[in-house]
């Protein structure tokens, strides 16, 4: 299987600076052998031979009528052909670039000096934008939180990765922000997949050609250089933007339910491209295989994915620091702590659960001063009110009890992200 790409290629032209010189432009007779060259590529490679042969016939319908004799240069040459490419196809991974370097590249095989400058200019670019972790953070409550923007090629990336992955490890859940993610490679997606799933060997996707044969799959990795982060709660945030193997990522795990979705329907782009030589200055992103994950048959194409929680992609984060919250506080035991309680702020004094009213209760003698409410004998998680209205509030201010006296303390739950409680003197 030849190199594919699992991303949205920009098709703009590779000009250096357009600010400083003129566009270059496109011959009528270029223009006729980029377009037929296309035409023959599209009907006989594309994924589906079907919709190939439909494009074909509508690329050259086009030319027939003088549509493309407006075409003088080759940025114009670039966008026209590539909204007409995706207007057929609805395929986000079909379109043409201009790069006579990159055509080179393609024909010519690569010395070994030229292939290690390659990759270094690769590892460069890479490093630049830190292999897309943009952010690294703990939230309130002890919750994890990555923002991540690219997939990288995992042979560079994969320090990264690790560094990522063990700051994680120690949090009570994690949040990964996909909102922005314009995907990327290939081998990638399966392997941070591989940190959220068991260690047994686990096909992600198959790639199907357009005779319905497999050429390849993707696999989880049993051995990974960093800590698995397997059964801790993980929650995927998604916008109408997230594409490509930032899909490829999600709907591995949301399939294997290993993380809630949460935001916008995605883009929809499932269908990797090769890169294919049209002339020596032009080439055709071609999407020529399709993924297909084994537990559903299908894959995301044209549809996206689907998120588990619906809601505008700008309120998703919020969103999901509130249900991972609200996750671990059910499965939580939960305590009252401070110097109005007979241990002081020493020892939790627990509290029992009622699962009809989801309310933890605890009636005990206290005294003047102040408590808090904590779960698990940890301060990773603790409530208190701040604004004097009795609605808690990570890491809010301290309760207080105003005389000493036997009191029934009641920790309520039912509403997520609007937790309060009653203090009431026996």
């Amino acid at each position: 299987m030849k190199k594919l790409i699992f991303s949205v290629m920009v098709m703009v032209c590779s000009l250096g600076n357009t600010f400083s010189q003129e566009v270059p432009k496109v011959t009528d007779k270029e223009k006729t052998e980029v377009i037929n060259n296309l035409c023959k590529l599209v009907e006989n490679e594309y994924v589906s031979a079907e919709t190939g042969i439909l494009i074909s016939k509508k690329i050259n319908e086009n030319l027939k009528a003088g549509k493309y004799n407006s075409i003088k240069n080759i940025i114009q040459m670039c966008d026209v052909l590539t909204q007409d490419l995706r207007a057929i196809s609805k395929d986000e991974h079909f379109g043409i670039a201009h790069s006579p370097q990159y055509v080179r590249s393609i024909q010519t095989t690569l010395s070994k000096t030229d292939s290690l400058e390659m990759e270094k200019t690769q590892i460069k670019e890479g490093q630049k934008n830190n292999f897309g972790f943009k952010e690294l953070s703990i939230l309130e409550g002890n919750i994890g939180y990555l923002n991540f923007t690219a997939f990288y090629d995992l042979r560079h990336a994969k320090e990264t990765i690790t560094a990522a992955m063990n700051f994680l490890s120690y949090t009570e859940a994690i949040i990964i922000d996909l909102r922005n993610n314009t995907g990327g490679s290939l081998d990638m997606p399966p392997y941070l997949a591989s940190y959220f799933l068991s260690d047994d060997k686990k096909v992600l996707l198959q790639f199907i050609d357009r005779n319905n044969k497999v050429n390849s799959k993707t696999e989880t990795t049993q051995q990974l250089d960093g800590k698995r982060l397997f059964g801790k709660p993980l929650y995927i945030l998604t916008s109408n933007k997230t594409i490509s193997a930032a899909e490829a990522f999600i709907y591995s795990l949301k399939n294997r339910k290993a993380a809630i979705i949460i935001g916008e329907t995605t883009k929809g782009a499932a269908n990797p491209s090769e890169a294919k030589v049209l002339n020596e200055n032009f080439l055709v992103l071609l999407p020529n295989y399709r993924p297909i994950d084994p537990l559903t048959g299908t894959n995301w194409e044209g549809t996206g994915i689907q998120p588990d929680v619906k809601i505008t992609a700008d309120k998703a984060k919020e969103t999901a620091h509130i249900y991972a919250i609200e996750n671990i506080a059910r499965q939580s035991q939960w305590g009252i702590i401070g110097n109005a309680t007979p241990s002081n702020w020493d020892s939790d004094q627990p509290m029992t659960y009622n699962e009809a009213s989801k309310t933890w209760k605890i009636t005990l003698n206290l005294k003047a001063g102040e408590f808090k409410f904590r779960a698990n004998s940890s301060w990773n998680i603790n409530l208190g009110d701040s604004d004097g209205d009795g609605v808690l509030k990570l890491n809010g201010n301290n309760l207080k009890v105003n005389a000493n006296g036997n009191y029934t303390v009641s920790l309520i739950l039912n509403v997520a992200g609007n937790y309060t409680y009653k203090l009431i003197k026996n």
